[in-house]
């Protein structure tokens, strides 16, 4: 299995930012990824699914229409899952018609890959080659689907809050403790990067049915 879009590279703390976010010391050693990575995905895992036919296309990020933001970001799990953190390479694209793409990466790995629609979801999390889906609204256990949503403008669901100024933003469910923050790269930036004209959660030409999270 192939993934389209992850960057290599450390990150480090935005000069001059006020948002007290040091990703320099939030890397996990190679050991400890291998061990993180079952409690990463028992956050947004379900016993209980069923299956859908046709999983969402890939998406080409260089059609017209499509707003790119990438940087880095700080995922803090819910308290339940003992509150670990796991900071890395976050890029989200959406368009004004509601479809919407995430990747959370620590270089060479993609963690988490997520697109929706406003009829469908679909999340992906390659380390144990996970893939879940569902119609309508994303289930709000599963953060990174709504990142792309208030950054488009939309408000966050209830008990939830959303603040971004110049110095960084954060997404943070206050019922579990659960939180996504970081910055994003300057346009001017963005404006030198080059990624791949299309992402696609998988490289295989039929995928198999996904499950979708009830």
């Amino acid at each position: 299995m192939m993934f389209k879009i992850f960057w290599g590279g450390r990150p480090a703390q935005r000069a001059g930012s006020g948002s007290g976010v040091d990703l320099n010391h939030r890397f996990w050693s190679d050991i400890g990824f291998r061990f993180s990575v079952p409690v990463l995905l028992s956050a947004v895992l379900c016993s209980g699914c069923m299956t859908i036919s046709h999983p969402l296309s890939s998406v080409n990020l260089k059609e017209p229409g499509w707003t790119v933001r990438q940087g880095q970001a700080v995922w803090h799990l819910a308290k339940a899952q003992g509150g670990r953190e796991f900071a890395g390479e976050v890029l989200v694209a959406t368009r004004p018609d509601g479809r919407a793409f995430v990747q959370f990466s620590k270089s060479p790995f993609p963690l988490v890959i997520g697109q929706e629609n406003p009829r469908q979801w679909q999340i992906e999390f390659p380390p144990q080659n996970k893939h879940y889906a569902g119609r309508g609204k994303p289930p709000k256990r599963i953060i990174w689907l709504y990142l792309p949503e208030v950054l488009a403008g939309k408000s966050p669901p209830e008990d939830w809050t959303w603040h971004e100024d110049s110095s960084g933003w954060k997404l943070e469910d206050h019922r579990n403790g659960e939180s996504i923050e970081g910055f994003f790269e300057s346009s001017a930036a963005l404006k030198r990067l080059d990624w791949p004209a299309f992402v696609r959660f998988s490289s295989s030409p039929s995928p198999k049915p996904v499950p979708v999270l009830e």
